[in-house]
C-alpha cells in the first residue's frame, strides 16, 4: 500500500517531528487525530517545511482544536536521553510511539496511523504494546503528502517555536534555528551568559557544532 492510497481513509492520526536538526533548542513530537470533517477548508494545511513561521502562527489556532498530543523534550532532558540511548532515532521512537499512545488513551480510535519515517520502523513499533494498533501503522518517506502528517509537522514547529522562545527568554538573547555557522556565533556568545556547564539546558550536545566550538 502507497501513501496515496491511504489520502482518503478516515479517521487517522499523522505524526511527525520538529528540531531534529536544530543545535538549539527541544525535540518535539505530535500526534494528531483527523477526520474527514477536518479537512474542509484545509488548503493552509502544508508541509511546516515549505512555510514560513508567520504562516504557521497566524493558522494555527484552527489546528489547535483538534485532537492531538505533544512530546516535548527540553535539551537537558534530550541530552540525558542521548547520553543512555546514542541514538537519536530510539528517542524519536519513544517520542512518536508516546505521542500516538496519548491519543489512544485519550480515546482516539484511528483506522490508519501514517508517520514521516525517520529511521527503522521498529523504533516506533518497539514502543507500542497494542498489537492490533501495530498492523494500522504506516511509515513514509514525506509523509506529508497526506494532510494528517502535514498537520501535525505544522503543530510540531508550532510547538518548538514557542519552545524557543522561551529559552531565548532565559538565555536573554534570540536563539536562532538550525546548525549553521550563525548558530555557532551565538553559542559563543551564550557560553559567557550562562556557563559551559549549563550549555545543557540550551543545545544538543552531541552536535558536531558543540566539538568545533569547544576547539
Amino acid at each position: 500500500m502507497n501513501l496515496i492510497d491511504l489520502k482518503d481513509i478516515f479517521p487517522k492520526i499523522g505524526c511527525d517531528e520538529s528540531g531534529k536538526g536544530d543545535f538549539i533548542g527541544p525535540l518535539v513530537a505530535v500526534a494528531l487525530y483527523l477526520n474527514e470533517k477536518d479537512i474542509e477548508n484545509s488548503d493552509f494545511i502544508r508541509d511546516s517545511k515549505k512555510l514560513s513561521d508567520g504562516f504557521i502562527t497566524k493558522n494555527i489556532k484552527k489546528l489547535l482544536k483538534l485532537k492531538h498530543s505533544v512530546v516535548k523534550i527540553s535539551p537537558s532532558k534530550y541530552n540525558e536521553l542521548y547520553s543512555k540511548f546514542r541514538n537519536i532515532n530510539k528517542i524519536l521512537g519513544w517520542a512518536h510511539a508516546t505521542a500516538i499512545n496519548n491519543l489512544i488513551k485519550k480515546g482516539s480510535e484511528p483506522k490508519i496511523i501514517i508517520i514521516d519515517k525517520f529511521g527503522p520502523e521498529f523504533r516506533v513499533l518497539n514502543n507500542i504494546k497494542n498489537d492490533d494498533l501495530k498492523k494500522r501503522i504506516f511509515f513514509f518517506n514525506k509523509a506529508e503528502y497526506d494532510k494528517s502528517v502535514a498537520a501535525a509537522s505544522m503543530l510540531a514547529r508550532y510547538y518548538f517555536i514557542k519552545e524557543m522562545d522561551v529559552l531565548s527568554k532565559k538565555a536573554g538573547v534570540k536563539l536562532p534555528y538550525g546548525a549553521s555557522s550563525r548558530v555557532d556565533s551565538v553559542v559563543k556568545d551564550l557560553i559567557n551568559r550562562v556557563g559551559k556547564d549549563n550549555l545543557k539546558d540550551f543545545v544538543k550536545l552531541h552536535f558536531k557544532n558543540f566539538k568545533k566550538i569547544l576547539n
